[in-house]
């Protein structure tokens, strides 16, 4: 049992795969209507209303013809034709070393790492017990508490 066939509501919801027998199902219990389309493969979508076609591909046992369209040669050949192609004359070269190597920094914004400044430089000139005593004081404190409110 091959599950080959599509079904394309009239909403454009896709169902399937499902298999041949099983659209005869849906088709013979109404569950796919006239609007509803179906298709095998890559071949035309038909309409269920279409009844010589569902005859003949979905009741007989005739195959479905593949879409021209869906199935188009395809724009570029495997294996192009050297004399189509323009190639500019002369011998083909690798780069030398000097042009692989990495660009030189002058001139250019300096690194913050490269700068030679640690935390400790930037950090303020407070002592540990100045530190502390902002930390607990409580007017500090009243204050952030106010900005709440």
């Amino acid at each position: 049992m091959v599950k080959n066939w599509l079904i394309r509501t009239k909403n454009n919801h896709i169902l399937g795969p499902v298999s041949r027998e099983k659209i005869r199902e849906l088709i013979s219990n109404g569950s796919i209507k006239g609007d509803d389309e179906i298709c095998s493969g890559n071949g035309y979508w038909i309409h269920v209303r279409e009844q010589d076609l569902v005859a003949r591909y979905v009741m007989g046992s005739e195959q479905q013809p593949f879409n021209p369209v869906q199935e188009a040669e395809p724009v570029f050949a495997l294996s192009p034709n050297k004399d189509d192609l323009e190639y500019p004359k002369g011998e083909d070269k690798l780069p030398g070393n000097e042009d692989l190597e990495y660009p030189d920094r002058e001139g250019s914004q300096t690194d913050a790492t490269q700068i030679g400044l640690s935390l400790a430089d930037l950090a303020p000139s407070l002592n540990p017990d100045e530190m502390d005593r902002d930390s607990t004081d409580p007017s500090k404190k009243k204050k952030c508490d106010d900005d709440k409110s």
